[in-house]
C-alpha cells in the first residue's frame, strides 16, 4: 500500500499506519515503515484499540495539521494517479465540507475508503463513530453525508478492496453484532442531531462574506 500511495498521490499526502503493540508481525511492519515510509509517513502503535479507536486518535491527535483525513485498510490499494487530489478536490467543490470517497470494486452506497475534511471531525469530536469497534463506521458517514448533502461518491476513482481473510478480520467479526445494535441506537437517538451539527458547519462555511 505504501508503495502505491507514494507512487500514484499527486499531493503531499502523508500515511499513518497503526499497529497494536501486541502484534506478532509489528518487527516487520517497523522494517516496511523505515524502508519504504516516505516523508512525513508515521508508526503509529499503542494498546490494541480496533479501527475506530486507531483512526479517531491519529484524526484527534492530528486535526489541527491537515485539512482533509482518510481512512484506508491496509488492503485498500489505490489505482487511479492523483486519487488523493480527485477526492479532496471533490470535497472542495462543496464549499470545502464534506465527505467523499471512491470506487472500491465492493459497494457503492457506503464509504468504505472515506475522505472526511477535518472541520466535521473537529465538530463532531470523532472521525468514526466512537461507539462502534469496527463495523458500521462507513453507514455513519454516509447517513451524515446524505443528511447534510454532503457527500459525493467519485466512481471513476479507483481504490481496490482486495480483502481477505485474516486473524484481524476473524477478530472483528466478533464485534459484528455490538456495532450493529450500536449503530440502530446511534440512528435512533443521535443520528437527527449529529447532521443538523454538520449542517450548520456547512451553512457557517457556504455564506457569503
Amino acid at each position: 500500500m505504501l508503495d502505491v500511495v507514494h507512487r500514484t498521490a499527486k499531493m503531499k499526502t502523508h500515511v499513518h499506519i497503526a499497529i497494536d503493540d501486541d502484534d506478532p508481525m509489528f518487527i516487520r511492519y517497523e522494517d516496511v515503515m523505515e524502508h519504504h515510509g516516505g516523508d512525513g509517513d508515521r508508526l503509529e502503535s499503542g494498546p490494541r484499540d480496533g479501527l475506530v479507536g486507531w483512526t479517531n486518535k491519529i484524526a484527534m491527535d492530528r486535526i489541527d495539521d491537515y485539512g482533509y483525513f482518510g481512512s484506508f485498510g491496509d488492503d485498500h490499494i489505490p489505482r487511479t494517479p492523483g486519487w488523493d487530489k480527485a477526492l479532496i478536490e471533490g470535497i472542495e467543490r462543496m464549499g470545502g465540507t464534506g465527505i467523499t470517497y471512491p470506487w472500491d470494486g465492493t459497494r457503492e452506497d457506503i464509504p468504505e475508503a472515506p475522505v472526511v475534511s477535518a472541520d466535521i471531525i473537529r465538530e463532531l469530536g470523532w472521525f468514526l463513530h466512537p461507539d462502534l469497534h469496527h463495523w458500521y463506521g462507513d453507514n455513519v458517514l454516509a447517513d451524515l453525508g446524505r443528511g447534510a448533502g454532503c457527500i459525493r461518491h467519485l466512481r471513476a476513482i479507483a481504490v481496490d478492496h482486495a480483502w481477505e481473510a485474516d486473524q484481524t478480520s476473524k477478530d472483528s467479526g466478533e464485534k459484528l453484532a455490538a456495532d450493529r445494535e450500536a449503530y440502530f441506537l446511534w440512528r435512533k437517538e443521535r443520528m437527527k442531531d449529529d447532521i443538523e451539527i454538520i449542517a450548520a458547519l456547512r451553512s457557517r462555511v457556504l455564506q457569503p462574506a
